[in-house]
C-alpha cells in the first residue's frame, strides 16, 4: 500500500508539477501579449499626441493648392497648344496661299511686259493711221500723187487693226489691274508672313 500512495503522491507531484509549468507558461504567455498590448497603446498615445492638426490642415491646405496649381498649368498648358496649332495651320495656308500668289506674280509680269507691247502697237497703229489719213487727204487733193483706193483699203486695214488692238489693250488693261492687285497682295503677305 505503501508503494502505492508513494506512486499517487508521485504521480500527483508530477501532475502538479505540470499543472504548474503550464499554468506558469500561460501567465507568461499573458504577461507577454500585456506588455504587447501596454507597448501598443504607448505607440498609439505617442502618435496621437505628435499630430498637430494645424500643420496637418495647413498641409492638406498647401497639397490642395498645388494640385490646383497642376490642373490650371494643364488647363493653361491644353490651351496655349490649341492656339499653336492653329496659328501654324494659318500660318502654312499662308504660305501656301503666298506660293500661289508668287506664280500670279509671274504672270502679271508677263501680262504687264504684253499689255506695254500692246500700248505700243496701239501707238503706232495710230500713229499709221494718221500718216495714212494725211497721205489721202494729201491724194484726193492731187491724185497724181497716188491711188486712193489702195490708200483706202491701206487705211481699212490700219484701222481695223487698231480696233482690234484697243480692244485686246482693254482686256489685257483689266487683267493688268487684278493681276497688279494681286501683286500688292503677295507684297502684303510676304511682309506678313
Amino acid at each position: 500500500r505503501k508503494s502505492s500512495i508513494g506512486m499517487r503522491k508521485s504521480t500527483s507531484m508530477e501532475l502538479l508539477d505540470t499543472t504548474n509549468h503550464s499554468y506558469n507558461t500561460k501567465l507568461q504567455r499573458v504577461s507577454i501579449g500585456i506588455r504587447r498590448q501596454s507597448n501598443a497603446e504607448d505607440a498609439v498615445e505617442t502618435t496621437f499626441v505628435d499630430i498637430n492638426p494645424d500643420e496637418d490642415i495647413a498641409l492638406l491646405d498647401k497639397i490642395l493648392e498645388l494640385q490646383h496649381l497642376d490642373h490650371e498649368y494643364v488647363k493653361q498648358n491644353k490651351q496655349d497648344q490649341e492656339e499653336l496649332n492653329q496659328v501654324e495651320g494659318e500660318l502654312e495656308e499662308q504660305e501656301s496661299l503666298l506660293l500661289q500668289l508668287k506664280g500670279n506674280l509671274k504672270a502679271y509680269h508677263s501680262m504687264k511686259d504684253r499689255f506695254e507691247e500692246m500700248m505700243i502697237e496701239v501707238q503706232d497703229l495710230e500713229a499709221a493711221k494718221t500718216s495714212i489719213a494725211n497721205e489721202l487727204k494729201r491724194v484726193q487733193l492731187d491724185p497724181s500723187k497716188g491711188n486712193s483706193k489702195a490708200i483706202k483699203q491701206r487705211l481699212e486695214k490700219v484701222e481695223a487693226s487698231l480696233t482690234r488692238a484697243r480692244s485686246e489693250t482693254r482686256k489685257h488693261q483689266q487683267m493688268y489691274r487684278k493681276a497688279e492687285q494681286e501683286a500688292q497682295k503677295v507684297n502684303a503677305l510676304n511682309q506678313k508672313i
